[in-house]
């Protein structure tokens, strides 16, 4: 019986030959295939959990950024300082705080012009005065308050403001400032808020600008 079926199996070896290859082939391709797709998968969790902790890791910087920007204020500090400039301080900052930036006063520095108590507040001007300079001194009621130059909402008052009032609102500075006082002086005052654009280099988006922060009332 085992003599016939070695026989067969010679009698017909190439197609026995060419089966058993078959085999074989198909068996590699397949451990091949697997081993692939084992990897692919294994490469796409990867990546996954990666692209996962970097974002975790994102979000908490992300937040930590905006508290920061938050918890402070930024300053110009103009006049009688030893290094005049924009600051960015702690929120609970004041005056003082700002002037010491700035490199302190400077020689020529009125101290009186200035409340050095005051906080700060965002995108403000601190002005120091030079001695002899013609300047209201700013008390502590005025900082607050804005006294008769301003009204009950804390805006300036364009027909009455000094040149230091003028000067703490945002984007005021000491020529501006003097230019306003100067239209209203020649014109015998503001008629209504859009006056401002005859103030030389105050243009539609200033007046915009300073138009929250302004009344004539």
């Amino acid at each position: 019986m085992f003599e016939i079926v070695l026989e067969k199996i010679k009698s017909h070896k190439w197609e026995t030959t060419g089966i058993i290859v078959g085999l074989l082939l198909f068996g590699i391709l397949g451990l091949n295939h697997f081993g692939t797709h084992y990897k692919d998968d294994d490469l796409n969790i990867n990546l996954e959990k990666k692209v996962s902790t970097i974002t975790e890791k994102k979000v908490p910087m992300i937040s930590h950024v905006k508290d920061k920007v938050s918890n402070q204020v930024t300053v110009d500090v103009k006049g009688a300082v030893n290094h005049p400039g924009v600051y960015s301080l702690p929120s609970q900052s004041r005056v003082t705080d700002a002037i010491k930036r700035a490199g302190g006063l400077s020689n020529l520095a009125d101290s009186k012009s200035v409340n050095l108590a005051q906080k700060l507040q965002d995108e403000t001007v601190v002005y120091v005065a030079q001695k002899g300079e013609k300047i209201t001194v700013v008390e502590e009621e005025k900082a607050n308050n804005i006294a008769t130059q301003g009204n009950s909402k804390g805006k300036i008052n364009l027909n009455k403001a000094d040149l230091s009032s003028l000067q703490t609102i945002s984007g005021v500075g000491a020529k501006r400032a003097q230019d306003i006082l100067d239209y209203r002086d020649s014109q015998g005052g503001f008629k209504t808020i859009d006056d401002l654009k005859n103030v030389s280099g105050i243009g539609e988006k200033t007046l915009e600008k300073l138009r929250q922060d302004v009344t004539i009332d």
